[in-house]
């Protein structure tokens, strides 16, 4: 037998039928999730330095603000904060999202690298 056969022999039979596939449509309609916007993971890096025995005045000065200068440089980059206090500097560069977070990662590595060596302590000779 087919289905419109058992349906024209048992009207009871296709209407419980009906009514369950019309509440399974409903349940997983109320159960379906939509989302305004995706799950994106940002680019963002974030440059921690230490500077044992420094004030705040001189970590910024000496140790964020150059790193700041030679970041500012990278292409891609949204949003550049930094945080400065005693001994600490913390410095997050938010990138578009179109930046590949390797790529820029390797940029921020390069940039800090440069800044480190030209602001290493030089050893006197006695």
């Amino acid at each position: 037998m087919r289905l419109p056969e058992i349906s024209i022999r048992r009207p009871v039979l296709a209407t419980v039928m009906s009514l369950a596939l019309t509440l399974l449509g409903v349940v997983s309609y109320q159960r379906l999730s939509v989302r305004e916007y995706p799950n994106i993971d940002e680019p963002t890096l974030t440059v921690d330095t230490t500077y044992r025995g420094a004030s705040a005045e001189i970590v910024e000065s000496q140790v964020t603000q150059p790193l700041e200068e030679s970041l500012y440089g990278i292409d891609g980059i949204e949003l550049m904060t930094s945080f400065s206090r005693a001994e600490r500097s913390l410095i997050t560069v938010k990138f578009r999202l179109t930046r590949n977070v390797d790529n820029a990662a390797a940029d921020v590595r390069d940039r800090v690298a440069r800044v480190r060596s030209r602001c290493r302590p030089r050893s006197t000779s006695r």
